[in-house]
Protein backbone atom coordinates (compact mmCIF):
# COMPACT_ATOMS: atom_id res chain seq x y z
CA UNK A 1 0.00 0.00 0.00
CA UNK A 2 2.90 2.36 0.71
CA UNK A 3 0.75 5.11 2.21
CA UNK A 4 3.40 6.20 4.66
CA UNK A 5 6.32 3.79 4.81
CA UNK A 6 7.18 3.98 8.50
CA UNK A 7 10.51 2.15 7.94
CA UNK A 8 9.82 -0.81 10.17
CA UNK A 9 7.92 0.72 13.08
CA UNK A 10 4.41 2.04 13.21
CA UNK A 11 3.86 5.77 13.07
CA UNK A 12 0.51 6.37 14.75
CA UNK A 13 -1.63 8.72 12.70
CA UNK A 14 -5.36 9.01 12.23
CA UNK A 15 -6.57 9.95 8.78
CA UNK A 16 -9.50 9.55 6.45
CA UNK A 17 -7.60 6.65 4.87
CA UNK A 18 -7.69 4.76 8.17
CA UNK A 19 -11.47 5.04 8.34
CA UNK A 20 -12.08 4.08 4.73
CA UNK A 21 -9.65 1.15 4.88
CA UNK A 22 -10.96 -0.06 8.24
CA UNK A 23 -14.52 0.00 6.88
CA UNK A 24 -13.38 -1.97 3.84
CA UNK A 25 -11.62 -4.67 5.85
CA UNK A 26 -14.35 -4.79 8.50
CA UNK A 27 -16.89 -5.73 5.86
CA UNK A 28 -14.75 -8.79 5.07
CA UNK A 29 -14.64 -10.04 8.69
CA UNK A 30 -17.46 -11.83 10.41
CA UNK A 31 -19.03 -10.48 13.59
CA UNK A 32 -18.09 -13.62 15.51
CA UNK A 33 -14.44 -12.72 15.10
CA UNK A 34 -15.03 -9.22 16.47
CA UNK A 35 -16.91 -10.60 19.46
CA UNK A 36 -13.78 -12.57 20.41
CA UNK A 37 -11.77 -9.38 20.96
CA UNK A 38 -10.74 -9.08 24.61
CA UNK A 39 -11.80 -5.45 24.82
CA UNK A 40 -15.28 -6.31 23.53
CA UNK A 41 -15.67 -9.34 25.82
CA UNK A 42 -14.43 -7.45 28.89
CA UNK A 43 -16.92 -4.61 28.43
CA UNK A 44 -19.75 -7.06 27.74
CA UNK A 45 -18.97 -9.03 30.92
CA UNK A 46 -18.93 -5.78 32.92
CA UNK A 47 -22.37 -4.93 31.58
CA UNK A 48 -21.03 -1.74 30.05
CA UNK A 49 -22.64 -0.05 27.09
CA UNK A 50 -21.26 -1.58 23.93
CA UNK A 51 -21.18 0.61 20.88
CA UNK A 52 -19.99 0.28 17.32
CA UNK A 53 -16.69 1.95 18.10
CA UNK A 54 -15.68 -0.75 20.55
CA UNK A 55 -16.87 -3.45 18.20
CA UNK A 56 -14.96 -2.14 15.19
CA UNK A 57 -11.81 -0.89 16.96
CA UNK A 58 -9.68 -3.95 16.06
CA UNK A 59 -10.20 -3.27 12.35
CA UNK A 60 -9.37 0.42 12.79
CA UNK A 61 -6.15 -0.61 14.51
CA UNK A 62 -5.45 -3.11 11.70
CA UNK A 63 -6.00 -0.41 9.07
CA UNK A 64 -3.68 1.98 10.89
CA UNK A 65 -0.91 -0.62 11.04
CA UNK A 66 -1.36 -1.92 7.50
CA UNK A 67 -1.57 1.50 5.83
CA UNK A 68 1.91 2.33 7.09
CA UNK A 69 3.47 -0.94 5.91
CA UNK A 70 4.81 -1.56 9.40
CA UNK A 71 7.22 -4.48 9.55
CA UNK A 72 7.43 -4.34 13.35
CA UNK A 73 4.78 -3.08 15.76
CA UNK A 74 5.63 -2.40 19.41
CA UNK A 75 2.82 -3.80 21.55
CA UNK A 76 2.05 -4.58 25.15
CA UNK A 77 1.07 -8.17 25.89
CA UNK A 78 -2.56 -7.09 26.13
CA UNK A 79 -2.48 -5.90 22.49
CA UNK A 80 -1.18 -9.14 20.96
CA UNK A 81 -4.67 -10.26 20.00
CA UNK A 82 -5.21 -7.11 17.94
CA UNK A 83 -1.94 -7.65 16.12
CA UNK A 84 -2.85 -11.28 15.44
CA UNK A 85 -6.14 -10.07 13.93
CA UNK A 86 -4.17 -7.56 11.84
CA UNK A 87 -1.88 -10.30 10.54
CA UNK A 88 -4.91 -12.49 9.72
CA UNK A 89 -6.55 -9.65 7.79
CA UNK A 90 -3.35 -8.94 5.83
CA UNK A 91 -2.83 -12.61 4.99
CA UNK A 92 -6.45 -12.95 3.87
CA UNK A 93 -6.26 -9.87 1.63
CA UNK A 94 -2.88 -10.95 0.23
CA UNK A 95 -4.39 -14.31 -0.75
CA UNK A 96 -7.25 -12.51 -2.43
CA UNK A 97 -5.39 -9.64 -4.15
CA UNK A 98 -1.74 -10.71 -4.30
CA UNK A 99 1.09 -9.60 -2.04
CA UNK A 100 -0.10 -6.05 -1.42
CA UNK A 101 0.22 -5.81 2.38
CA UNK A 102 3.13 -6.25 4.78
CA UNK A 103 2.55 -8.94 7.41
CA UNK A 104 3.64 -7.15 10.60
CA UNK A 105 5.57 -8.77 13.43
CA UNK A 106 5.09 -7.93 17.08
CA UNK A 107 7.79 -6.41 19.20
CA UNK A 108 6.57 -7.29 22.68
CA UNK A 109 8.17 -5.37 25.48
CA UNK A 110 8.30 -7.90 28.29
CA UNK A 111 8.03 -5.19 30.93
CA UNK A 112 4.90 -3.79 29.29
CA UNK A 113 2.02 -5.93 30.41
CA UNK A 114 -0.74 -3.43 29.59
CA UNK A 115 -1.05 -0.36 27.42
CA UNK A 116 -2.93 2.18 29.54
CA UNK A 117 -5.30 4.78 28.20
CA UNK A 118 -5.03 8.49 28.96
CA UNK A 119 -7.23 7.98 32.01
CA UNK A 120 -4.79 5.42 33.46
CA UNK A 121 -7.05 2.42 32.88
CA UNK A 122 -6.58 -0.43 30.44
CA UNK A 123 -7.61 0.55 26.93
Amino acid sequence: MRAGGASGTIAKAMSAYDKVFSDAIYTREDDGRMELAHSFKDKKEQGADINGGLFTYPMLMAADILLFDADVVPVGKDQMQHLEMTRDVAEKLNRQYGEVLVIPEAKVQEDTQLILGTDGTKM
